[in-house]
């Protein structure tokens, strides 16, 4: 190196970062059923939790199937299991 300080790169402008999300008004709105908590389970895929064990494991959580219906799991001691599908305003089907 010669000891002369590198060329700086352009600097960073405001008009050059992305958007900020806006906040929710009030909690998240875009939660399916209320009163759950929004997660991420051991795949990576979005939980929504009812309930809690003591080790902080989902033991009533939904999670939406590939075809894109909102489906109610129960974990017992041997696994978890699909209970049946909910329709959009929070009922059993």
């Amino acid at each position: 190196m010669n000891g002369a300080e590198p060329e700086r790169l352009s600097e960073v402008t405001p008009e050059c970062l992305p958007e900020p999300k806006p906040e929710p008004l009030s909690g998240e709105p875009d939660l399916p059923i209320p009163g759950v908590v929004r997660d991420i389970d051991d795949n990576d895929r979005e939980i929504f939790v009812e309930k809690y064990d003591s080790r902080r494991k989902p033991v009533v959580f939904y999670r939406y199937d590939s075809k894109n219906r909102l489906c109610r799991w129960d974990r017992d001691g041997f696994g978890s299991v699909c209970t049946g599908t909910v329709d959009l305003d929070g009922k059993r089907e």
